[in-house]
């Protein structure tokens, strides 16, 4: 079948530690794969879920310091929400990658992702640094109230 790969026999073959199921089609028989000796998913930090924990705290330390620096003080801090709402939208990642979403699969729909934040936030910050930012800003963040409530109400 596939190299290296045992082929369907029709019974659970003996490597130790991993124990095969075979669905109805011999085809996709490594299509359920279980640890034996787990009654629950395990939570754990792989490559993949550790470089983007690693992104995320960095882009949360920048994000603090923007927010606290003094001079452009308006540019500075809608370029932090804009990293912010970044990290917002790799955590699902994250977290997924780390496997909570097989241990707490109600997570799958929490409000993370605030996607439609990005449009105003690059906005406001280009238009403070070239010119006076606009006095009212609330309006153009409308759209992303709409979707936090959207995103509350699903999880």
């Amino acid at each position: 079948m596939f190299a290296g790969w045992p082929e369907y026999n029709g019974h659970s073959d003996n490597i130790p530690g991993i124990k095969f199921t075979y669905p109805q089609h011999p085809k996709f028989w490594f299509a359920k794969i279980y640890r034996q000796g787990r009654s629950q998913p395990m939570i754990t930090f792989g490559p993949m879920s550790i470089t983007l924990l690693l992104c995320a705290l960095q882009g949360s330390v920048l994000a603090g310091l923007l927010f606290r620096t003094q001079r452009n003080q308006a540019a500075n801090r809608c370029l932090a929400f804009f990293i912010i709402a970044f990290v917002a939208l790799i955590t699902p990642y994250i977290i997924g990658y780390a496997g909570f979403y097989d241990k707490w699969p109600w997570l799958s729909f929490a409000p993370f992702s605030y996607t439609l934040a990005f449009g105003p936030l690059i906005y406001f910050y280009t238009v403070s640094l070239v010119d006076k930012p606009p006095v009212s800003r609330w309006p153009h963040f409308m759209p992303v109230l709409l979707q936090f409530l959207a995103y509350a109400l699903v999880f």
